[in-house]
């Protein structure tokens, strides 16, 4: 036991999370773990998720996915994000639209996107977890948001290095 000369043992602590009796809590979605079975998210909805779901005999913390579907409009700029991830939670949002995939979330679990044609999209929510899921303290808020894409025919001009020349011909320009 004294491998190490330590005069000091009262140093020698390390501290650890430990939860005890932390239950997994399947949010008011499931099942909804495929396309077929998305519920509605509406602009402007938020929905109290997590990576747990019910099966025959208990609750299952391994295999569990989200989907939703929503109405987009082109011309709207839509953020569809995950925010108050709880401890085991890491949510990933891909878009999907007739079986093809639209987008991917980047860092921090959130899309910004303009879909190019009106109709119904589809978004999946996995737990980065391998295992698409962890078990309790997996929750998460989903949001969906959506603006009028602000443009003109000039874009993109937010930089001095894509600015172009103003004709001064008396040709009226309009610029956003």
């Amino acid at each position: 036991d004294n491998l190490v000369s330590d005069a000091d043992r009262s140093n020698n602590r390390v501290g650890l999370p430990l939860c005890v009796g932390v239950q997994c809590e399947v949010d008011a979605f499931e099942s909804d773990d495929s396309a077929e079975n998305a519920g509605w998210l509406q602009v402007g909805g938020a929905q109290p998720r997590s990576f747990c779901r019910d099966v025959s005999g208990g609750l299952s913390t391994v295999g569990d996915q989200d989907w939703v579907k929503f109405t987009a409009f082109a011309g709207l700029t839509y953020t569809l994000s995950s925010g108050a991830p709880g401890l085991h939670a890491d949510p990933r949002i891909t878009l999907w639209s007739g079986g093809v995939q639209q987008a991917l979330a980047g860092p921090g679990g959130q899309v910004v996107w303009q879909p190019p044609v009106n109709g119904v999209y589809y978004a999946q929510i996995r737990n980065s977890d391998a295992q698409e899921g962890s078990g309790p303290l997996t929750a998460y808020r989903l949001d969906l948001a959506a603006v009028p894409a602000v443009t003109d025919n000039y874009e993109p001009d937010d930089q001095c290095g894509q600015a172009r020349d103003i004709a001064v011909d008396g040709t009226r320009q309009t610029r956003l």
